[in-house]
């Protein structure tokens, strides 16, 4: 993809592209972008890990609490997915749900991979009423409102961000540009008008000498669209990210934005364009603030393993095992729960954000125990 970033830097009036123009190719290039890839692997062989990729655990907690939610709240059983990525989550709930004897009223996927759409439609049962969009946009052109529950699992932390930097209390725009032997590398601008006013509106500023940090813009795009679509109902949020008191920890000093190949962590974003993931940790209160904005009620943010404790009933899915055989169904299935809820790993680093649109807040909060 070198080539392509060449060209766009060679046409800009600065010669330098923003931070996001370059994720959103690398990640989202109708032919190269690595969200595009036809092939692209995730779990054991691939270059991360999602909390779908340790058993279906996860799957099974969140069926209960969607089922628990929609007969609570009087919502229709709708579900919408969003940056379903290779579709494992809907393909682990369709057998938690057929263990119910229960199946949603509808399921919408949104995942902008082609290939990942079409295979799942030759997976999934006819009766499930699945329709896929290749994105929230498509979704709302075509199908106009929504109600019910929208579920995301880290799709935040993927979207394109902006990067600036404090350098002596002068605010600079980390950019991208490419050096005479054709590699990428990082630019300093200064900070344009327009940035620095959305920085001050949501209070992100870096304020640490030589701290980095990004800048998601997209928020407003997808704020937006969320509010739009979504007539009533709650949205589940599930991410790692950080709120305004820790993003002052002098370990976030260089910000959060990191590539990750084959279970690597790669400092340098710039380093495979287009052959690995890039993610950034999600500022959480600017999401927050971004939807009372708009119109969505937010209820909780808590680390995953907290919540699933407090609503998921997860106890109830712990099975008796036979100690004498480690390796039976029972026991792999009580260590991938002990992994998805384990302070040591996945339960202590993820996140979940809820809000509601049109709800009695009383009864939401209620509902996750608040």
């Amino acid at each position: 993809m070198i080539e392509i970033f060449q060209e766009m830097i060679n046409k800009s009036h600065n010669y330098a592209i923003p931070y996001d123009v370059y994720i959103k190719e690398a990640l989202y290039h109708r032919e190269k972008g690595y969200y595009r890839k036809n092939n692209r692997v995730l779990g054991k062989r691939g270059d991360f890990y999602t909390t779908n990729h340790v058993g279906s655990i996860f799957s099974e907690i969140m069926a209960n609490i969607f089922i628990e939610s929609a007969h609570t709240l009087t919502l229709p059983l709708h579900i919408m997915e969003l940056g379903g990525g290779d579709g494992r989550f809907v393909l682990q709930l369709i057998k938690a749900f057929e263990d119910k004897e229960i199946k949603p009223e509808r399921y919408i996927f949104i995942e902008q991979n082609q290939y990942a759409r079409q295979q799942l439609h030759s997976l999934i049962p006819e009766d499930w009423n699945l329709v896929t969009f290749e994105s929230l946009k498509e979704y709302y052109a075509t199908e106009g409102f929504f109600e019910g529950i929208i579920f995301s699992n880290e799709y935040l932390d993927a979207q394109p961000v902006r990067v600036v930097v404090n350098r002596d209390g002068e605010l600079k725009e980390v950019m991208v540009t490419v050096k005479e032997s054709g590699q990428l590398t990082e630019i300093e601008k200064p900070c344009s008008e327009g940035l620095y006013y959305w920085l001050k509106k949501w209070d992100i500023f870096p304020v640490i000498n030589n701290q980095r940090m990004e800048v998601p813009i997209y928020m407003d795009s997808i704020c937006n669209l969320v509010n739009k679509v979504l007539e009533k109902g709650l949205i589940f949020t599930f991410d790692y990210g950080y709120t305004y008191e820790e993003r002052l920890s002098p370990h976030r000093k260089d910000g959060s934005l990191r590539g990750y190949s084959r279970h690597q962590l790669v400092n340098n974003p710039l380093q495979y364009p287009g052959q690995m993931d890039i993610t950034h940790h999600v500022p959480w209160d600017v999401w927050i603030k971004k939807g009372q904005e708009q119109e969505l009620d937010h209820h909780v943010l808590t680390r995953q393993n907290q919540f699933f404790y407090k609503v998921g009933n997860v106890l109830d899915l712990v099975e008796e095992t036979d100690h004498k055989n480690p390796f039976s169904e029972a026991a792999k299935r009580n260590r991938a729960m002990r992994t998805l809820l384990s302070d040591n790993w996945m339960g202590n680093k993820f996140d979940v954000c809820i809000q509601s649109k049109n709800m009695e807040r009383e009864r939401v909060n209620q509902l996750l125990t608040i």
